[in-house]
């Protein structure tokens, strides 16, 4: 089984603008983020400044999903 690494939050964030550092200094212009939500959407959020603070505008969005099978039930 694969071991977890837990990060702290000041870790996540600068893991996530460093992230968006290499977004940008690749050329890629993104017009929209997708975020998935709960675990994501921090890290969206966070891409999403540092775009912003190399003039790239960058719209984003945190989704929700959810597993079901079949009607009324939902899977484990």
């Amino acid at each position: 089984m694969t071991e977890k690494l837990y990060l702290d939050a000041q870790t996540l964030l600068e893991d996530s603008w460093r992230l968006g550092a290499l977004v940008a200094d690749s050329g890629f212009k993104p017009t929209f983020i997708v975020a998935i939500w709960r675990g994501g959407a921090p890290i969206g959020v966070a891409v999403q400044e540092m775009l912003r603070a190399r003039d790239i505008t960058a719209d984003h969005i945190a989704i929700r999903t959810a597993s079901y099978h079949g009607i009324d039930g939902r899977e484990d």
